[in-house]
């Protein structure tokens, strides 16, 4: 995430640590990072915002990720809420379509394309176009896009109806978040979030 996008884009980053480990080296981490770019002279423009609105807070007691994004919603002061699950790297110009959809429709929740980094190698390929499905057992999967819905160039750019989503990477209006009943917090299961939050 740039320091660009998140001082002129983002009301403010929240990362919320869900207290299911001893250390909190990220806490760690982000006060050395405010310790470093303390008194830099060079520090000016979107570096000073951006170092403003990271606020990190953690879950008072070990409560799981479900909870723990739950937990961090309160301390979010923007219209949209952001989901990233901790491991996520954007790219760029990555946030703009994402909010385009939800000032279009407060109804949508956007869902970004997620490209690939190889485990061994870490190269970067981009994702084939794909949507959100699950099996008989409810296992989430991505589905390949039948031919014929990708005729034209326009096509690999425009939204895509899906019947579910990845659960740890969304944008949503906030309201509308809370409309439909926010995240179940009895969820404690890895793949519950994806195959729960359906748009119905």
């Amino acid at each position: 995430m740039t320091t660009a996008t998140v001082s002129t884009s983002l009301d403010g980053l929240v990362h919320c640590n869900d207290n299911s480990c001893i250390s909190d080296d990220v806490a760690d981490q982000l006060a050395l990072f405010r310790q470093s770019l303390e008194g830099n002279t060079h520090l000016t423009g979107s570096d000073a915002a951006y170092l403003a609105k990271v606020r990190y807070h953690r879950v008072p007691e070990r409560a799981g990720l479900i909870r723990a994004r739950l937990y961090g919603t309160q301390f979010a002061s923007g219209r949209v809420l952001l989901f990233l699950d901790s491991h996520v790297e954007v790219n760029r110009d990555w946030l703009e379509p994402l909010l385009g959809r939800i000032a279009h429709d407060r109804r949508t929740v956007a869902v970004p394309v997620i490209d690939l980094i190889d485990p061994d190698t870490f190269l970067y390929s981009a994702s084939p176009i794909v949507k959100g499905g699950f099996n008989w057992g409810l296992h989430f999967k991505w589905d390949l896009l039948p031919a014929d819905q990708l005729k034209t160039a326009e096509d690999f750019v425009r939204p895509i109806r899906s019947p579910t989503m990845a659960g740890g990477l969304f944008a949503i209006e906030r309201q509308y978040f809370h409309d439909i009943g926010t995240y179940d917090r009895g969820m404690d299961i890895w793949s519950v979030p994806t195959t729960l939050m359906v748009n119905t």
